[in-house]
C-alpha cells in the first residue's frame, strides 16, 4: 500500500488539472468571461452568432480589432461595427473623434448601437437632473473628452416603456423607408433621438422620434441606433431577419467588430511582439545558445578528478624524496650518477658545510677511481658510503694524515 501511495496522489493531482483546465474551457467557450455584446460570447447576450455567421460568408472578411482605435484598418470599403457601447461612453478625446471621422471620410461605414440597459443614466445627464452626478471630463488629468452628441448634433433622451404585468412591453418601430429595410422591427430600448434633422436621416422610428439614424460623412456613412439586443445572439435566434442585418453591414467586404471599447484590448507583451515581428527563428536560436552555455558550465570534457582521500585509496610509506628517487631512476642512467651527484654536491656549496682542500681532494680520488672501473664492477652505493666516511667529521683529523704522508 506505501508503494501505491505515490501514485495515487500522482493520479489524483492529474484529476484535478484535467477538472480545472476543463472548466475553464467551458466558461470561456461560453464566453461569459466577457462583457456584454462581445463579439467573443456565445450565451444570449453576446454577439458571437454575428460574428460566426458574417464570417462564414464567403464574399466577406471578418476580423476583431483589439488595438487602439487610432491603429483602425483603412476605411475603404470596411464596416466597423461598435455594439453595446455604454450611453455615458458617447465621448472621447479629439485625437479618437478625428480617427473615427477619418475612417469615415475615405469611405468606411461606422455603426454605433448603443447598450439600452445604461441609457437611464445618460438619459439623467442629459435632462440635467442631479440624479447622476456630473462625469469628469478629463483623461489622465490633462485632455479633456468631447461629447459625441454636440460634435456630431444629435439629442439623445429616454423615456419608460410601458408595462404589461410584470414585463416591458416590446415596442415596434416603423421604418422611415419602407421597401430598403424590413418595414417594422421589435425594439426593447427606452432610448430615442430627438427629432432628427438634417444631415441625419430617421431609418427607424417611434413616433416622431428617431430610434435609428443615418448620415452621410466624407466618402462613408455613420449609423447610430439606442439597442444592440436586435444584433445580439438571442435575437438571431428568436427574432431573426436578414434584411436588417444586411442593411447594418452595408456592401461593405470587410467588417471589424471593435472589442475595445468594452474593455478588451490586446497587450502586446515580448511574445506578442515577437510572433508579430516573425522572430521566432532568433528566439530560438538565443534559447539554444544559452542553453549550450549552460551545458559547458554545467560539464566538462576531461575526465573527474578522483579525491584519494575520500576514496580511501591512500599510499602508507612514499614521499616526496621516493618521488625523487623514481624520478632520478627513470631519467639518469646508473653510471652518471655519481657524478652528477658530485657536481650538484659543489653547486650547493658541498651542503653548506666548510671542507678543507684535503677532504675535496679525497672525494674527488673516490669518484675518479669509481669512473675508472668497468660498468660491471661500479659500485655507486660503495662509492657513496666511501664519500660519506671522508666528509664525516670523525675522519677529518684521518684524512690530514692520510693526506701528508
Amino acid at each position: 500500500m506505501r508503494r501505491a501511495a505515490p501514485w495515487i496522489l500522482v493520479l489524483l493531482s492529474m484529476a484535478a488539472l484535467l477538472a480545472v483546465t476543463r472548466l475553464f474551457q467551458m466558461r470561456f467557450a461560453a464566453g461569459d468571461v466577457y462583457p456584454v455584446y462581445s463579439s467573443m460570447r456565445s450565451d444570449p447576450l453576446g454577439t458571437k452568432g454575428l460574428y460566426e455567421s458574417l464570417e462564414n460568408l464567403p464574399s466577406l472578411e471578418v476580423t476583431r480589432h483589439f488595438r487602439s482605435i487610432h491603429r483602425l484598418p483603412a476605411g475603404r470599403d470596411t464596416t466597423l461595427l461598435i455594439l453595446g457601447l455604454p450611453a455615458r461612453e458617447l465621448n472621447g478625446s479629439n485625437e479618437e473623434i478625428q480617427a473615427l471621422e477619418s475612417f469615415m471620410r475615405l469611405g468606411g461605414r461606422l455603426v454605433i448601437s448603443l447598450n439600452s440597459e445604461s441609457l437611464t443614466l445618460q438619459s439623467a445627464r442629459s435632462k440635467g437632473t442631479n440624479a447622476v452626478p456630473p462625469a469628469d471630463k478629463s483623461v489622465g488629468g490633462s485632455a479633456r473628452l468631447i461629447e459625441l452628441d454636440d460634435r456630431w448634433q444629435f439629442k439623445l433622451q429616454e423615456e419608460a416603456l410601458s408595462r404589461e404585468g410584470a414585463n416591458l412591453k416590446q415596442i415596434e418601430s416603423v421604418a422611415a423607408n419602407p421597401g430598403q429595410k424590413p418595414d417594422r422591427l421589435v425594439w426593447h430600448s427606452s432610448g430615442f433621438f430627438v427629432r432628427p434633422e438634417a444631415p441625419w436621416r430617421a431609418v427607424y422610428r417611434r413616433g416622431t422620434n428617431a430610434v435609428v439614424m443615418e448620415r452621410s460623412w466624407g466618402s462613408g456613412t455613420l449609423v447610430l441606433a439606442t439597442d444592440t439586443f436586435p444584433l445580439s445572439n438571442e435575437a438571431l435566434r428568436h427574432q431573426r431577419s436578414s434584411a436588417w442585418l444586411s442593411w447594418v453591414v452595408g456592401p461593405s467586404r470587410k467588417v471589424v467588430f471593435d472589442e475595445t471599447h468594452l474593455g478588451v484590448r490586446e497587450q502586446l507583451g515580448f511574445a506578442a511582439l515577437a510572433r508579430e515581428y516573425r522572430l521566432q527563428l532568433f528566439a530560438g536560436c538565443l534559447a539554444v545558445l544559452a542553453g549550450l552555455f549552460i551545458w559547458r558550465g554545467a560539464t566538462s570534457f576531461a575526465p573527474p578528478t578522483v579525491d584519494l582521500k575520500e576514496r580511501g585509496d591512500r599510499i602508507i610509506g612514499r614521499d616526496a624524496a621516493d618521488g625523487f628517487v623514481s624520478l632520478l631512476r627513470r631519467h639518469v642512467a646508473p653510471q652518471e650518477l655519481l657524478e652528477l651527484c658530485l657536481q650538484e654536491w659543489k653547486r650547493s656549496r658541498h651542503g653548506g658545510r666548510s671542507l678543507s682542500s684535503a677532504r675535496l681532494k679525497a672525494v674527488q680520488a673516490v669518484v675518479d677511481r669509481e669512473n675508472a672501473k668497468q660498468s660491471a664492477q661500479k659500485d655507486p652505493v660503495s662509492a657513496y658510503q666511501e664519500i660519506a666516511r671522508v666528509v664525516s667529521p670523525s675522519t677529518q683529523r684521518l684524512v690530514e694524515k692520510t693526506t701528508l704522508s
